[in-house]
């Protein structure tokens, strides 16, 4: 696939899948500004994505876990946006990152059942304490609402910006909070750290 990614024009296509993914790949490449910067972030999500797979096939460290999930969700919300608008300072670079962190827990919080019953570690099922969890959301929409505050747009756009990243985190919480109602003597899945 790095080939697919970087230098799809000799790629061997033989699926009709990567045949659809090879054109996609010639097509985007033809309308971004900057080829390479748009191939680094491309193999950047390809690398996130297998290990995110690496959930299911070896179990890893609960910090290993909550890395992957911080780092899938942030990395991803940045390509997104890099296919939109390839302009993007390092204010909105950081913000984009860690709401997408918190957008990807959202994410496997909502998927625990599907993800317990396909086997895939993920860090909401893997934490000791949900406590965790509620904590660290917390923290990260306080460093959002700063890292918002800090930019050069009027405090109406910057309070749109910050109601929906706190409903995003309230979704989450909730869910935490009927889970623990519902699970209060649950056992997380024991890993090796």
């Amino acid at each position: 696939y790095h080939q697919l990614l970087s230098n799809p024009d000799n790629f061997q296509a033989f699926t009709f899948l990567t045949h659809t993914a090879k054109e996609l790949q010639i097509a985007l490449l033809q309308t971004v500004k900057s080829k390479k910067e748009f191939i680094d972030k491309c193999l950047e999500v390809y690398q996130v994505q297998f290990e995110s797979s690496l959930q299911k096939i070896k179990p890893q460290s609960e910090t290993e876990i909550k890395a992957i999930t911080k780092r899938k969700g942030g990395v991803s919300t940045i390509f997104c946006h890099q296919m939109i608008n390839d302009q993007m300072t390092n204010p909105i670079r950081n913000i984009l990152y860690q709401s997408g962190e918190l957008g990807q827990l959202c994410d496997d919080i909502y998927d625990m059942y599907d993800d317990i019953h396909l086997g895939i570690h993920t860090w909401p099922i893997v934490v000791r304490e949900w406590s965790q969890i509620e904590s660290y959301i917390y923290q990260k929409s306080k460093e959002l609402n700063t890292l918002v505050d800090d930019l050069p747009y009027n405090n109406k756009s910057k309070n749109e910006f910050k109601v929906l990243s706190h409903l995003l985190n309230a979704m989450s919480m909730y869910a935490l909070q009927k889970l623990k109602t519902r699970f209060t003597a649950r056992k997380p899945i024991q890993i090796e750290e």
